[in-house]
């Protein structure tokens, strides 16, 4: 089993079905591969430009549920690896836990 599968698959099926993270109340996947993501300037437009297939008006509860519920969120960075990274960028920020130049929204 390769990376993807594990983490892009079993991880999540298992936290779906109750065998794992039972404090994880959101677990999501950005895919972080895509260059775009890099140009969010708040937790909200990350989420729609990401493309879950989220309905209007649920990329701003979601952010909200982060900014309440931090130690509840796991978000998974799919194609760090691959991705051409920017540091001065929300997700950087995001990653590194940079609460200097978070937006209060996250902070």
């Amino acid at each position: 089993l390769g990376k993807t599968t594990i983490f892009g698959l079993k991880v999540p099926h298992d936290w779906a079905t109750g065998e794992i993270l039972e404090d994880v109340a959101l677990l999501f996947t950005l895919k972080l591969r895509y260059q775009h993501l890099w140009e969010a300037r708040s937790v909200v437009e990350l989420l729609e430009l990401d493309n879950l297939g989220l309905e209007a008006g649920e990329p701003q509860q979601i952010a909200d549920f982060i900014k309440d519920h931090p130690d509840q969120v796991m978000m998974r960075c799919d194609g760090l690896d691959e991705a051409k990274v920017d540091e001065s960028s929300l997700l950087w920020a995001m990653l590194e836990r940079r609460s200097d130049i978070l937006p209060a929204e996250i902070r």
